[in-house]
């Protein structure tokens, strides 16, 4: 059996080692103790309630009975348990410059990347910051989003979602990118999906009933705009038209010119400067819902001011609104 050895050392440090082992117990003479081990040091506690491991009564605290963590509690209730002013957890990984963060201040739970929710102490000033932030008040609860796309600052706040379930966008747009996707409402979204939202400019066509056809020139340019909301169109027109020859009764916007292929339905049309009818023998209306089948006559006619029907078009300014499921 080695010889065991308590002795003083040559700085007059207390040290308990076995002859030529590298571990060893030192007390200093600066009052620390040191334990060194050449391989691993085990720390063995009892398996009952209050056989616990400790370090400076609350620092770290090891429950011997269910192993529970604790920093900053002598009774730590779960698996790893913090206690302190507002705590922070800091992870770091180390084959990349930056940390993430989380942080409990009483009220709300956050979660951060690259800044210290306490000091505001950014890890990495070449990166941005982005928070999630859970807050449970008083009758209240909320769910806040944060982004930047500037380095080294704090961000912003983007959305909020409120206690009662409605969802406020603070800053930016709502985007839906996937193709057919979008804001469902009631419980066949089938049904009721709002998948698409467009704005823009068209360039109506002109076209003739009968004849040879209307040989006109837009003295203020053709003109056109459109919004489309899910499937309903509304597309605006003017034109202002000058009639050189006119051997066909009547003259109209040619379906194919729409900015959306229009459904085989009823059209709503409402027009300015010319008369809408749904064909040549029709009379004319000054504000009509057009019966005219767009998929397959194509054309939606105008003709002049004069009374009766088969007139042909006359120069002037014409336009109006067509509204249109696509």
């Amino acid at each position: 059996m080695a010889d065991r050895t308590l002795k003083p050392d040559s700085g007059n440090d207390l040290v308990l080692q076995n002859d030529d082992a590298s571990a060893k117990i030192e007390i200093e003479n600066t009052s620390a103790l040191r334990i060194t081990s050449g391989d691993i040091l085990p720390v063995s506690t009892g398996t009952g309630a209050g056989h616990d491991f400790s370090v400076n009564n609350s620092q770290l605290v090891v429950e011997g009975d269910t192993g529970d963590v604790g920093l900053g509690t002598t009774d730590p209730e779960e698996l790893l348990h913090l206690n302190g002013t507002e705590p922070v957890i800091k992870l770091v990984d180390s084959a990349v410059s930056g940390a993430g963060f989380i942080d409990f201040d009483g009220s709300g739970l956050q979660l951060n990347t690259n800044r210290n929710p306490n000091t505001g102490t950014s890890t990495n000033v070449s990166k941005t910051n982005a928070s999630i932030q859970l807050f449970g008040l008083n009758e209240d609860a909320n769910i806040r989003f944060y982004t930047t796309t500037t380095n080294n600052s704090s961000s912003t706040e983007r959305m909020r979602i409120l206690s009662d379930g409605d969802v406020e966008v603070k800053t930016g747009s709502l985007i839906v990118n996937t193709s057919g996707q979008g804001i469902g409402f009631g419980s066949t979204l089938s049904q009721h999906t709002l998948d698409d939202f467009e704005t823009g400019s068209w360039t109506p066509v002109f076209g003739t009933n009968s004849g040879s056809g209307v040989v006109y020139s837009a003295n203020a340019g053709i003109y056109g705009k459109f919004t489309k909301i899910g499937q309903q169109v509304i597309a605006e027109f003017s034109a202002s038209i000058t009639v050189s020859s006119a051997s066909g009764s009547m003259t109209g916007i040619v379906a194919s010119s729409l900015p959306f292929t229009p459904k085989s339905e009823d059209i709503v049309a409402y027009t300015y400067g010319g008369y809408l009818v749904n064909s040549q023998s029709s009379n004319e209306q000054t504000i009509a819902g057009n019966t005219n089948n767009p998929a397959t006559a194509g054309i939606f006619y105008f003709q002049n001011r004069v009374s009766g029907s088969g007139q042909a078009l006359q120069t002037g300014d014409y336009g109006g609104v067509l509204i249109y499921r696509s």
